[in-house]
This record gives C-alpha cells, sequence and structure tokens, in this order.
C-alpha cells in the first residue's frame, strides 16, 4: 500500500531539501559574499525570473522580514497572471530583456539572482548576459539536472554568464512525486519542486548576504509587517533611500 500523497509528497521535497543544505552550503555564502560586496559598495540586487520563478521574485520583495535593497523585477509580460500560454511564449524572446534591462537601468555596482529551474530559458539567458556585459555579480538558482538535459538543444545556458551557479537539486521536469492511474500503465509525475525549494535557497542567499554584512559591522533593517503598529513609517523610511531605483516603492 502507498504512503498518504501528503507523506510522499513531503518526503520529496524534505530529500531535496536536505540535498540543498548537504551540497550548497559553500555556494550560498559565495553568494552571500557577492551579494554583500554589491550592497556594501552601494548597489542593490536584482532579483529576475519568468513565470512560474517571477513568483519568487516577487516572494522576496516588500515583505515583513525582507530587506529594502531588493528589486523583484516583475514585467507583466513574463507574469502567468497574463495568461499561461502568453507567458511560456514571452520567455521565449531574449529580446524583452533588453526592454527590462533599458527601463531598470542596473548600475555596475549592482547584482542580479536569476531563478530559472530549467537553465536555459531564453529571456533569462539574455538578462544574464546584459549583467553580466554591464559589469554586474551575476548569480543563478538552476536544476542541474534539467540544465543538462535540456542544453541539449539549447543556444546558450545560464552557466556561460553567470559568477556562481546554485543547485536547487530538483529533479529533470520539476514534478517530484510519480504515480499511475488505476488500471492504467499510464505514469504521471505530480508535485512541483522547484518554487518550494526556490523560494528557500532565495531567501537563504540573502540571509547569507545579511550575514556577512552584520559580520563587516554594516547595520541591516528588515521591514515590519504591516499590521504592526507604526510598520507603516518604519518600513517608508527604509524604502526611502531606495525609492528612485526601484518601481515597487513608488
Amino acid at each position: 500500500m502507498l504512503e498518504p500523497i501528503a507523506d510522499r509528497y513531503s518526503a520529496t521535497i524534505m530529500r531535496i531539501l536536505k540535498d540543498v543544505m548537504h551540497h550548497e552550503g559553500a555556494s550560498v555564502h559565495g553568494a552571500g559574499q557577492i551579494i554583500a560586496q554589491s550592497i556594501g559598495d552601494g548597489g542593490i540586487l536584482h532579483v529576475f525570473g519568468a513565470g512560474h520563478s517571477q513568483l519568487l521574485a516577487g516572494d522576496v520583495t516588500y515583505r515583513a522580514g525582507g530587506l529594502p535593497w531588493v528589486n523583484g523585477l516583475l514585467d507583466p509580460a513574463l507574469s502567468i497572471q497574463r495568461g499561461g500560454s502568453a507567458s511560456s511564449r514571452a520567455e521565449k524572446i531574449p529580446e524583452l530583456a533588453d526592454s527590462i534591462f533599458a527601463q531598470i537601468e542596473p548600475k555596475a555596482n549592482d547584482v542580479t539572482v536569476i531563478i530559472c529551474n530549467s537553465g536555459v530559458t531564453p529571456v533569462s539567458v539574455r538578462w544574464a548576459e546584459l549583467c553580466k556585459e554591464h559589469g554586474l555579480g551575476v548569480i543563478s538558482i538552476v536544476s542541474f539536472a534539467s540544465m543538462e538535459y535540456f542544453s541539449q538543444a539549447a543556444d546558450q545556458t545560464l552557466e556561460e554568464y553567470s559568477d556562481l551557479l546554485v543547485s536547487n537539486h530538483c529533479p529533470l521536469g520539476d514534478a517530484g512525486v510519480v504515480m499511475q492511474n488505476e488500471g492504467e500503465n499510464l505514469v504521471n509525475q505530480f508535485g512541483p519542486t522547484s518554487s518550494v525549494i526556490g523560494s528557500f535557497l532565495v531567501h537563504w542567499l540573502i540571509m547569507s548576504t545579511v550575514d556577512e554584512l552584520a559580520k563587516q559591522g554594516k547595520e541591516v533593517s528588515a521591514f515590519r509587517s504591516g499590521h504592526l503598529q507604526g510598520a507603516a513609517h518604519y518600513n517608508q523610511k527604509l524604502a526611502d533611500p531606495y525609492r528612485h531605483r526601484i518601481t515597487v516603492y513608488r
């Protein structure tokens, strides 16, 4: 008899999470150092993703426990809110990255984290290329299994433009729970893994940055929950120095 589905899914997630924590500590520490150098030099962190990966860019932007120098890039063209098919087509248009770059105007002392499970999404690869050309630090969170497989048919991968790669250890195709329909020979895979693991990873990267800045004696303050008394004024003061660069603060 199969385990309850919740147990199977949670076991899958916990196994991947354990792999990430065991194998990616050095990479995350290195990423924290790169980001801390940028923030210490007056830069900001641009978090880029397309489709479901864009959800993680939003997850680290202007939130309780989040940092004011984090700029989640939430271009509507790459959002699933625009429509699943539309965003899937849009992420295959590399030139969209040029348009986003022109709007955001990243600086050479900035840094970017790119979340891309496949490691080959054209708009994400182009974003990495542009950032690299303009002197930004480039950190990418990918599935090594997926990137290795999809690179066979891709022109380029994020590995070519990244200063540092962090593996999310998610399986090829993302879904992690195998199920067979009763009475049929058809086997399906369910239970996405990259969103849960990706959220942990990108927040871990930021926490690693906070730890590095604190070791350097730099003051670090986080946004407070908007439901707490006085939080609106406090959060506004944190956001104000970055308002001219981060559009969600305007």
